[in-house]
């Protein structure tokens, strides 16, 4: 215990001493946008006809670099667009619910403030998987098609506990809030910290962001509200746009079902199973954006 207790001091001056000196670190890597809630960060690069709108997985800390690996690869064809939402980047800290759907129309209310229309090609990563199907349900005008890298859908959960215990709530929050954050074997198992093509110095970027708002309450509540999530989903029909599904190596067998299952029988819709981890984007973004391309192609023709 006096270990503990004397480790924690140490990361938590450690922390408030080097939060101030990070801070040209933390920098906005977009435009802030003033929203209903608050303060929203959104990036946008690129003039091409087709608008891809890329939603960042939960607990990633900075979605603009995160993303940088691919988008780098896209955006001489098309304009892109990340939305960092509440919770991430450099965007406000909020209260309240984070079902996909209460995320889905903040995310429209940023976009609408920023001018950027839709309909928008969906690039999802993880859990935000749920927010493009949510998207593409209740806007079918907004959404052209959805990507999915390694994304979530609301099959892959018919067998699995969602239910976060609070005690695992609390220790997280207690090791955000204490400087733990700091410690190698937390930061590093971000992927783009160990593939992809960010510079040194965006990797301290990324460090520092998530220094500052790694595991926040508006992130741990999206976790909290996932199977609220799941079953706001549940209550529409399948989507009908077209899906290419990018899918890891995950040896969940049900994992890989799930994506299978929600595209079967539809003729405009493929899946890709990639031979890499859960951050599919940072392992094969080469081969992903030139797939993407195909795909666009595909539909514009």
């Amino acid at each position: 215990m006096a270990v503990v207790v004397l480790l924690t001091a140490v990361l938590k001056l450690y922390d408030v001493y080097k939060k101030p000196k990070e801070a040209y670190l933390r920098a906005p890597l977009g435009e802030i946008i003033e929203c209903d809630k608050g303060k929203m960060c959104i990036y946008c690069k690129g003039t091409g006809n087709k608008t891809i709108l890329f939603l960042s997985g939960c607990g990633t800390p900075s979605p603009i670099l995160d993303f940088r690996s691919l988008y780098s690869l896209l955006d001489d064809e098309y304009r892109i667009v990340v939305i960092e939402r509440y919770g991430y980047g450099s965007s406000d800290i909020v209260d309240g619910e984070r079902t996909s759907e209460i995320m889905l129309e903040d995310d429209r209310n940023a976009l609408e403030k920023a001018g950027i229309k839709a309909p928008y090609i969906l690039c999802a990563h993880s859990l935000a998987g749920l927010e493009a199907v949510s998207w593409s349900q209740l806007y079918p005008d907004e959404v052209e098609a959805v990507v999915g890298l390694d994304m979530s859908l609301p099959n892959a959960y018919d067998n699995v506990d969602t239910d976060i215990p609070k005690a695992g709530e609390l220790l997280i929050s207690f090791l955000a809030g204490n400087g733990y954050l700091r410690l190698p074997p937390v930061y590093s198992q971000f992927d783009a910290l160990n593939n992809g093509s960010l510079s040194d110095e965006e990797k301290e970027q990324f460090k520092a962001v998530f220094y500052s708002v790694g595991y926040n309450k508006t992130v741990m509540r999206e976790s909290a509200d996932l199977k609220k999530s799941i079953e706001l989903t549940d209550q529409h029909e399948k989507p009908d746009v077209p899906m290419l599904l990018f899918v890891s190596d995950d040896p969940e067998p049900s994992w890989h079902e799930a994506q299978h299952e929600y595209i079967a029988g539809r003729q405009d819709s493929r899946y890709i199973e990639l031979d890499c981890g859960h951050y599919v984007h940072d392992h094969q973004y080469q081969r992903i954006s030139e797939e993407m391309k195909e795909f666009i192609n595909e539909l514009a023709s």
